[in-house]
C-alpha cells in the first residue's frame, strides 16, 4: 500500500531555538557531561532547550529527563536509561524503582511491571490502570489476565531526593471468570463488588500475587521541535516525548527495550458542519462557489481536517471519508477526502476534494472536484494519479458535513518496522503505516487524539497487547486488508473506532476486532468489523453509558466462535450482526449483564441466541434472525416496543419476561424445546389478552400442553389457537379454529 499521508497540517516553523550542540563522547558516555558536547568548536555542557546533534554510531547514557529543540542523527543511535529494577516490590519496605526522577516525570498510562504468583506460574506483563496522582504520592493498579481471571496487584508511588520509591499494599486482588473477569481488564478493582482480595506474597511460589520489574517511566527525552534520524533509534528505559506542532514522518525503526513514544499536543475545539439536506442519492454541498463563513472566528492555520460524510448520486449510500494529502500555503488549504469501497470488479475508491480559504475572521469552503478510481488504494494522491476520473461538478462525490479541529497540534507518521514497548498519544495524531511500527505492548490515545492503522494486521497478531483510546479519541483502521491485529484488547472510554473500507464480498470493513470494551459513550461508526479465525468474541459495554456499537459485526469463521455481549451499561447495536458466507456459519451469541441491549439492525447470525441477564430491546422489525433458536434465563426481560420480529424456537431455562407493548414475536415450533420446571415465561402487554401479539409455530402444536402451563399474559393463563397465537385464559385447551 502507498505511503498515507499525515492528517496534520503543516504549521509555521518554530521560533529558532539556542545553540547547537555536537555529540563529542565516546560510546555509552554520559548525555549532560561537559566534554561529551561541542557548542561550535567548544567543548560545553548540556543546556536543556539546545539542538543535539549525533554522529552515526552514537552510544548515549541517559540517567535524568533533557530537553531538547531538535535532534539529528547521522546513522544509528542507542540511547539508554537507566535500569528498571527487578526486584518485587514489597508491602512494607517501599523499593526505588525509578532513581533520579519524580512523579512529574511519569506518564501513569506508560507504566508497566511483571506480575507473578503460585496460581500463575509465570511472569506475565501487567498494565498500569487508574494512576491516580495526590501531590507527593501516586497509586496505580497492575491489571493483566490469566485463563480468563483478572489478576491486580495495587502499587503506591512516593517520591523523594533519591527518586520514586514503589510498594505494594497488604493485598492482591482477582476476579474470578465466571465473574468475566476476562472483561474486567480497566476496571477500577477498589470499586468492583466482585472482586477478592488476597493476601500478598514475596515470591511466585505464594498463593497470592507479587510484582516486579517496573517500567515506562524512563527519563525522557523531550524533543520540542523537529526530530531527523538517519537511522534505527534504539532506546532503553526512555521515554521519548515529542511536542512539536507539524507533520513529520519517521520511517527509522524503534528496537525499543522498556522504552515509549509520547506524542502530545496542546489543548483544541472541535467543530462539526453540517450542509444543508442529505439523502440516499444527492449530496447537498457547497457549490464551486466559496460560501462566505462557514467556520466564524477560526484561523485558517490552526485547521486540521479530521473527517466529511460523502454522498453523491454515484454513490447511491452515505459513506464516512478520511482527509488525505492536507496543503496549507498560507492562503488557503486544500484535501481530498476518500472513501474506500468494492465492487464485484474489485476495490474502488471515491474523493471529493475542498479547498479552505481565510476570509477576515471566517473560513470559508467549498469543493472543487469529484473523483472515482476503480482499483485505487486510500490515501493515494488523485490529483497525480493515472487512472483517476475526475469531474468538476460534485454532484456524484459529494460532501455533507466537516469536522474541523482548531489547533497546531502534532502529527506523527510511523513507517519504519521496530517499535516502541508502548505509544501514547494525547491531543495529537498518529499514522502507523506498517503493522511492524506498532507498539509491542500497549498503545494510549487521549484528548481527542486521532490514531490511524494502514498496511497488513492480521487476526493471528496481536495476542498480550492492550490499545487503549479515551477522552473523545478516534482509531481509523482503513488498510487494505486486516488492519487491525485480531488478539489485541480493545478499549474505548468515551472513544470512537472508525471503519472507512467496505469489502463486497463479506461486506464489512476487513478488520480483525475480536475483543473490545466500549466505555462511557464509546462508539463505533463505519462498516462491520470481521471477527476472523478464532473460538470466542467478546463485546463489552461498561461505565455510565449508553454505548453503540454501530459497525456491527460480520461473524465470519471457520472457528465457529460464540460471540459474548456482555452489558453493565446500555449498549446499542445499530449495526448488523450476521454470518459470512451467509447459511455457512453458525455463531451462537449470548447476552450477559444486567444493563439494555437495544438491537436495532439487521441481525441474521445463524446460531442460538442466549440472554442470560438483563435485558434486550428490540427496536427493529429485523432486530432478531429469522431462524436463530432462543434461550431465555431467569431474570432476563425482551421488550418489543412497536417492533414486529420473528424468530426460532424458545428454550425457557429460569423465570423470564415479554414486554410484547404494540408489538408482536413470532418463535418457531417450540414444543420439542426443553422448558425448565417451574419456570415462568411473563408476558406483559396491553388489554386482558394477547389477541395476535405471541405465536409459536404456525399452527396449535407449537407448544405443548406442559408448556403453555408455565406462560402468564398480565398474570393470566394463556392458550393457543389453531394459528399458533397465544389466547386469553381457556383452561389450557390447545384450540384448532
Amino acid at each position: 500500500m502507498k505511503k498515507i499521508a499525515c492528517l496534520g497540517v503543516m504549521m509555521a516553523a518554530s521560533t529558532a531555538f539556542a545553540d547547537a550542540y555536537t555529540w563529542n563522547g565516546a560510546t555509552g558516555a554520559a548525555w549532560a557531561t561537559g566534554e561529551n558536547w561541542l557548542d561550535g568548536e567548544t567543548p560545553a555542557a548540556w543546556t536543556d532547550g539546545a539542538s543535539a546533534s549525533f554522529g552515526a554510531g552514537a552510544s548515549v547514557s541517559l540517567p535524568s529527563p533533557v530537553a531538547v529543540s531538535d535532534l539529528t542523527t547521522a546513522g544509528a543511535i542507542a540511547i539508554t536509561g537507566s535500569d528498571s529494577n527487578p526486584a518485587f516490590l514489597s508491602s512494607s519496605t517501599p523499593t526505588l524503582v525509578f532513581p533520579g526522577l519524580t512523579l512529574d516525570d511519569i506518564d501513569g498510562s506508560l507504566l508497566m511491571a511483571d506480575l507473578n504468583g503460585g496460581a500463575i506460574g509465570q511472569y506475565k506483563p501487567a498494565k498500569a490502570y487508574h494512576y491516580r496522582r495526590n501531590g507527593s504520592t501516586a497509586t496505580a493498579q497492575f491489571q493483566m489476565t490469566h485463563n480468563g481471571h483478572l489478576r491486580c496487584v495495587k502499587v503506591t508511588f512516593t517520591e523523594d531526593a533519591d527518586g520514586v520509591w514503589a510498594q505494594t499494599g497488604n493485598k492482591s486482588y482477582y476476579v474470578h471468570k465466571d465473574n468475566n473477569g476476562e472483561n474486567k481488564v480497566g476496571e477500577d478493582v477498589d470499586t468492583d463488588p466482585k472482586t477478592v482480595e488476597w493476601g500478598m506474597t514475596t515470591s511466585p511460589s505464594g498463593s497470592g500475587m507479587c510484582i516486579s520489574n517496573m517500567r515506562g517511566a524512563g527519563p525522557r527525552v523531550k524533543v520540542a521541535g523537529t526530530a531527523q534520524f538517519g537511522g534505527a533509534v534504539a532506546l532503553t528505559n526512555v521515554t521519548f516525548e515529542t511536542t512539536k506542532p507539524d507533520s513529520q514522518t519517521w520511517n527509522a525503526a524503534f528496537p525499543s527495550s522498556n522504552s515509549c513514544l509520547s506524542v502530545k499536543g496542546l489543548s483544541d475545539a472541535t467543530v462539526d458542519k453540517t450542509f444543508g439536506v442529505l439523502d440516499n442519492v444527492h449530496a447537498a454541498w457547497l457549490t464551486a462557489t466559496a460560501s462566505d463563513n462557514v467556520f466564524t472566528n477560526m484561523l485558517l492555520s490552526q485547521v486540521v481536517p479530521v473527517s466529511a460524510r460523502m454522498a453523491g448520486g454515484s454513490m447511491g449510500f452515505i459513506a464516512d471519508a478520511a482527509p488525505y494529502h492536507v496543503s496549507y500555503n498560507g492562503q488557503t488549504m486544500t484535501c481530498q477526502f476518500q472513501f474506500s469501497g468494492s465492487s464485484s470488479s474489485g476495490t474502488y475508491i471515491k474523493g471529493c476534494k475542498v479547498e479552505l480559504a481565510q476570509s477576515g475572521a471566517n473560513v470559508t469552503a467549498r469543493a472543487t472536484k469529484s473523483y472515482y478510481h476503480p482499483g485505487g488504494e486510500l490515501g493515494e494522491d488523485l490529483d497525480t494519479t493515472s487512472g483517476v476520473t475526475s469531474y468538476t461538478s460534485v454532484s456524484g462525490n459529494g460532501i455533507k458535513s466537516l469536522v474541523l479541529r482548531t489547533v497546531e497540534v502534532p502529527s506523527r507518521t510511523l513507517g519504519g518496522n521496530g517499535s516502541f514497548d508502548s505509544i501514547a498519544v494525547d491531543n495529537a495524531q498518529v499514522v502507523i503505516t506498517s503493522n511492524g511500527a506498532r507498539p509491542m505492548k500497549n498503545f494510549v490515545a487521549r484528548n481527542g487524539a486521532q490514531v490511524e492503522f494502514t498496511g497488513g494486521g492480521g487476526n493471528s497478531y496481536g495476542e498480550g497487547k492492550i490499545y487503549t483510546f479515551e477522552s473523545g479519541s478516534t482509531l481509523v483502521l482503513h488498510g487494505s486488508n486486516m488492519t487491525s491485529e485480531g488478539n489485541v484488547t480493545y478499549i474505548f472510554d468515551n472513544a470512537t473506532l472508525y471503519t472507512p473500507l467496505y469489502h463486497s464480498s463479506w461486506h464489512d470493513g476487513q478488520n480483525m476486532v475480536r475483543y473490545i470494551t466500549l466505555r462511557n459513550g464509546a462508539r463505533t461508526i463505519g462498516n462491520p468489523l470481521r471477527s476472523g479465525d478464532c473460538s470466542k468474541l467478546t463485546v463489552l459495554s461498561d461505565g455510565t453509558g449508553p454505548n453503540v456499537l454501530g459497525t456491527g459485526m460480520c461473524l465470519y469463521s471457520v472457528g465457529n466462535p460464540t460471540l459474548y455481549i456482555t452489558t453493565s451499561a446500555d449498549l446499542e447495536i445499530p449495526g448488523n450482526l450476521y454470518q459470512a458466507p451467509a447459511g455457512t456459519k453458525n455463531t451462537p451469541v449470548i447476552k450477559r449483564g444486567d444493563a439494555k441491549l437495544t438491537l436495532s439492525g439487521v441481525n441474521s447470525f445463524g446460531g442460538r441466541f442466549t440472554i442470560e441477564a438483563g435485558t434486550v430491546e428490540l427496536a427493529s422489525d429485523t432486530a432478531l434472525p429469522t431462524t436463530s433458536p432462543m434461550t431465555l434465563k431467569g431474570g432476563c426481560t425482551v421488550t418489543c416496543g412497536a417492533t414486529t420480529n420473528a424468530t426460532g424456537a424458545l428454550t425457557l431455562s429460569g423465570n423470564a419476561t415479554i414486554n410484547v407493548g404494540d408489538g408482536a414475536l413470532s418463535f418457531a415450533d417450540s414444543h420439542a424445546e426443553t422448558w425448565a420446571e417451574g419456570a415462568t415465561l411473563n408476558i406483559v402487554g396491553p388489554g386482558a389478552s394477547p389477541g395476535k401479539t405471541i405465536r409459536f409455530g404456525t399452527d396449535g402444536s407449537g407448544l405443548t400442553a406442559a408448556q403453555l402451563k408455565q406462560i402468564r399474559y398480565n398474570g393470566d393463563k394463556v392458550s393457543l389457537t389453531g394459528q399458533g397465537y397465544l389466547g386469553g385464559p381457556h383452561g389450557f385447551i390447545i384450540m384448532v379454529l
